[in-house]
């Protein structure tokens, strides 16, 4: 991937014309999601405190790994997301799966998208050796959700460094994501276009704050409709490559899915029976893809 100059926010011009197509992404049985640490997390983030990890798959060994991957290749999948909790630097301990990853890779032909968190350039080239076909990236730029919502101490600056050492470690691939709604304004989402704005990615993806019962933030409200979409069109009008809305946001937001779609989002996880039917009806042929939004090829 070639650099875009640092410290320098790249405006593409108006955006393109949208695809008459959507590819919309449901990873289910045949792109799970594993995590490296089961439900153990070390940061206890004020929106999660571990309960996104319950839906996933514990594979907290190499062998673990490649015995799930060998029986994922048995019934037809396609790949998979590795994942995990964070220890106290939001790091995720994918350094020991490297070598399983690769097997993973080359035996069955499986896709991999590695979840890491934070990277320092030695983890970063560590993890190029697994070959994986995609490094989803986490971004921040307000130092209050760092700090108050994931329990980090790092500097938002720790965010531009992750992605610098992936790009220079030689990753093809990155795809960062953004959350929506983990401040009141939107100030860390927009920032955090910016900073994804300045590198050669290859997508990115836009999630959306949802509350989940027991948690710190399980009685707040997601952000309203109107924000999403500032920062969906914000991203298309700074980044060139495909924008997603990704699969973390609260269930049964049709209306939003299909503003979305007229907006000229045409990369959506896990779409409503009514935002496909909506596409369908005015002319847009719908794909249907079994693996992860941040997985494009």
């Amino acid at each position: 991937m070639g650099a875009k100059e640092k410290g320098t926010s790249v405006d593409n011009g108006p955006m393109p014309e949208p695809s008459n197509r959507v590819r919309c992404y449901f990873p289910g049985r045949r792109f799970p999601a594993f995590s490296v640490t089961g439900r153990g997390c070390a940061l206890g983030c004020a929106h999660c405190e571990g309960k996104l990890l319950s839906g996933m798959r514990p594979v907290t060994s190499p062998d673990s790994l490649l015995a799930a991957a060998e029986r994922l290749a048995s019934i037809g999948g396609t790949g998979f997301l590795l994942s995990g909790g964070c220890d106290e630097e939001g790091r995720v301990p994918l350094a020991g799966f490297v070598e399983a990853v690769a097997a993973a890779r080359g035996r069955w032909g499986l896709k991999v998208n590695l979840h890491p968190g934070l990277l320092g350039p030695k983890e970063a080239a560590d993890l190029i050796r697994s070959g994986a076909d995609c490094y989803s990236v986490d971004l921040h730029r307000s130092a209050r959700v760092i700090r108050e919502v994931l329990h980090l101490k790092a500097a938002p600056s720790a965010y531009r460094q992750t992605l610098e050492a992936l790009e220079s470690a030689g990753a093809e691939s990155i795809v960062p994501h953004i959350t929506v709604g983990l401040d009141t304004d939107g100030e860390d989402a927009f920032r955090s276009v910016e900073l994804a704005s300045e590198f050669d990615i290859a997508g990115l993806v836009v999630l959306v704050f949802t509350p989940l019962k027991g948690t710190t933030m399980g009685a707040m409200s997601p952000p309203a409709n109107d924000l999403v979409l500032r920062v969906l069109e914000q991203a298309q009008s700074r980044i060139d490559r495909p924008v997603s809305l990704g699969c973390m946001r609260p269930r049964g937001n049709s209306t939003l899915e299909i503003s979305a779609i007229k907006s000229g989002i045409r990369d959506i996880a896990m779409p409503s029976k009514e935002a496909v039917e909506w596409a369908e009806s005015h002319e847009l042929t719908v794909e249907r893809l079994e693996r992860c939004c941040a997985v494009h090829l």
